[in-house]
């Protein structure tokens, strides 16, 4: 018997993180009207802002930074620190990340 067919297959799971900020919640939705539209199993788009907000989307997780484009660093340096830790119990086997 040929143990390939005998290994248990593991979902991969990818997460792609996008940087925006509070006031762009237009090209947020622009971004859910093309392409992040389309559903594809173990793969999730989430946008990321800066400071507080008082109107909920769910697809959006906000950061303790400053929201302006000044502290965009400190916003992904935020948004690492976050995921980092939590990889394995959110449940991504995978994370990557690619400079823009």
């Amino acid at each position: 018997m040929d143990s390939a067919l005998n290994e248990t297959k593991h979902v991969q799971r990818i997460l792609v993180g996008i940087c925006s900020g509070d006031r762009y919640s237009d090209r947020r939705q622009g971004v859910r009207e093309t392409w992040s539209s389309r559903k594809i199993d173990g793969i999730e788009c989430r946008f990321f802002v800066g400071g507080t907000r008082l109107d909920e989307e769910p697809d959006v997780t906000v950061l303790d930074v400053d929201d302006s484009y000044e502290y965009l660093p400190a916003k992904v340096k935020a948004f690492s620190g976050l995921l980092w830790p939590t990889v394995p119990s959110i449940g991504f086997s995978n994370v990557m990340t690619k400079p823009m």
